[in-house]
């Protein structure tokens, strides 16, 4: 996604392939597998710049230049007295966004030979190496194929051979020729970084447990990375839909809780959706979604005993469960002219505020929300004829209304 290589994106691959590999109870064996295969990931990525590097001496230079130039970007303070690597990048970008004339000099200021010194410091290469991937094209990067093929024949001398026999037997059932590859390996040939990135998991079958696991994982890691390379200053949104669905799912408890802990540093709100209080009750997840949650908006409750849990947990006055309670739902109301009662409580720093909002939605919100299954199954047809689903919803609903006038138009004259 145009950022350096870290040791946060390392960590998180080798606890995608812990997944895929399968995990053992015992959490001694985990830690180990995760280690081991977290140094092959990083022997891979030193493989695949190495290679780029001598194919592309042009562009490893300009990384050089890159590097050179955010040294003295933003150095001093921080936790360990200097700005990291993707701090000045960071930095680096945004000089270029304000100034291109201002880029261009500062890059162009030393020599190759200072260039090419900086590059094989002992101190420095690490981040050279690590920036190089911020100029890696989709097909230049490393492939999960590319990873079984070490693991099978590049074994480090210090690793049991049964142990690492065992990984790439497990994780060679995952390559692009596998029943699950394709979604993990090859080349990334769909651009997700448009305003907006749905990903629906619910169509993935229940009986591949291990599917769901390994999807998850790289959702959740993909939303994280996409966030952290947006400006700080736009609001980002991530929601989640049933998120009492991922809790089979291991480590989904530290994935929810990192979200909240991190992503709101960086303009993101994460925001839960539930149906069923019920299925979020009992559920590992309640703990970290009310405890971080600041907000909360509820449309009618038909269990008194889940609004009163509900409203004991945040501190919800009576008048206001009582309220909500008395909502009318669309499907018990007259006319056209339909809408939602949605309560919403704030959690403040002197105390809360509570208050009541009517959604009127607009005609293209219904379309897509009919879930009858005649209308269900005409509406996926439509649909499927454009390329772009967005834009098909709202040419659907003109259509519709067209017709709908038309047939007015007609009783009319009758």
């Amino acid at each position: 996604l145009g950022l350096p290589l870290s040791q946060v994106q390392i960590a998180a691959a080798a606890a995608q392939l812990l997944v895929m590999a399968g995990q053992s109870g015992d959490i001694e064996v985990n830690a180990r597998r995760k280690a081991i295969l977290a140094t092959y990931v990083d022997q891979l990525f030193t493989d695949a710049h190495a290679d780029w590097a001598n194919n592309a001496p042009d562009r490893n230079l300009l990384v050089g230049r890159m590097a050179l130039a955010m040294k003295g970007l933003k150095q001093g303070g921080g936790s360990n007295g200097a700005f990291g690597l993707m701090d000045r990048y960071s930095e680096l970008k945004a000089l270029r966004d304000r100034s291109e004339d201002e880029y261009q000099t500062l890059l162009a200021g030393p020599s190759d030979d200072e260039v090419l010194a900086y590059m094989k410091n002992a101190a420095t290469e690490a981040d050279v190496r690590n920036l190089a991937f911020s100029q890696f094209k989709p097909e230049e990067f490393p492939t999960h194929s590319a990873l079984v093929e070490q693991l099978t024949h590049g074994r480090f001398k210090h690793h049991k051979k049964e142990e690492v026999d065992h990984l790439a037997a497990m994780l060679g059932s995952w390559v692009r020729t596998g029943p699950y590859g394709k979604l993990f390996d090859g080349v990334t040939n769909r651009r997700l970084d448009g305003r907006v990135a749905h990903f629906e998991l619910g169509f993935l079958p229940r009986a591949a447990k291990e599917m769901k696991e390994a999807a998850v994982f790289a959702v959740s890691n993909y939303i994280r990375q996409h966030i952290v390379t947006l400006p700080r200053a736009l609001w980002k949104r991530v929601i989640f839909e049933e998120p009492a669905r991922y809790i089979t799912v291991p480590g989904a408890e530290e994935m929810f809780a990192e979200f909240y802990a991190q992503l709101g540093k960086f303009g993101c709100r994460v925001m839960p959706v539930t149906q069923q209080y019920g299925q979020l009750s009992k559920s590992a997840l309640r703990p970290v979604i009310f405890g971080n949650s600041k907000q909360i908006l509820m449309m009618k409750q038909q269990d008194r005993k889940d609004l009163d849990e509900i409203g004991d947990t945040i501190g919800l006055p009576a008048a206001a469960r009582s309220m909500i309670r008395n909502f009318v739902l669309p499907e018990h109301q007259r006319g056209s002219n339909r809408y939602s009662d949605l309560a919403v409580f704030g959690l403040e720093q002197e105390g809360s505020s509570c208050g009541a909002i009517r959604n009127f939605a607009p005609p293209e919100i219904l379309y897509v929300s009919e879930s009858a299954g005649e209308k269900f199954d005409q509406r996926e047809k439509a649909l499927a004829q454009y390329p772009n689903m967005i834009e098909g919803i709202f040419r659907e609903v003109e259509r519709a209304e067209k017709e709908a006038a038309l047939a007015r138009d007609k009783l009319f004259k009758k």
